[in-house]
């Protein structure tokens, strides 16, 4: 899904829905930033053949991420349950890597 921030500085106040413009709540700025930062750990950008979803539970965030070949032969899934600014997602993206094969490893190398 696509979520739009409004910014001020280095300061986010609030999601808008991508459909009906609602404001979200700062929990939902953390599960996208989880959700962004396990991306960028994993190497992956907008064409990348990966999933990610945060959901916050009180002061933690649960993570889901998936890795995967263009043509799906190859799945590497995985969760972490981590504190909140705590790096939860460099970690997960490791795990998945790590078992990855040296051909799913190399869509995410470039």
């Amino acid at each position: 899904s696509i979520m739009l921030f409004t910014e001020s500085g280095d300061r986010r106040d609030y999601i808008l829905h991508p459909t009906t413009g609602e404001r979200l709540v700062a929990a939902s700025v953390a599960a996208v930033d989880a959700e962004r930062a396990f991306l960028a750990a994993v190497g992956g950008n907008c064409h990348s053949p990966v999933a990610a979803l945060a959901r916050v539970e009180g002061t933690q965030i649960r993570l889901r991420a998936e890795i995967f070949t263009a043509d799906g032969s190859e799945l590497q899934s995985g969760e972490c349950l981590y504190d909140m600014g705590g790096d939860g997602p460099a970690q997960l993206a490791q795990e998945l890597l790590g078992k990855a094969s040296a051909e799913l490893r190399g869509i995410f190398a470039s």
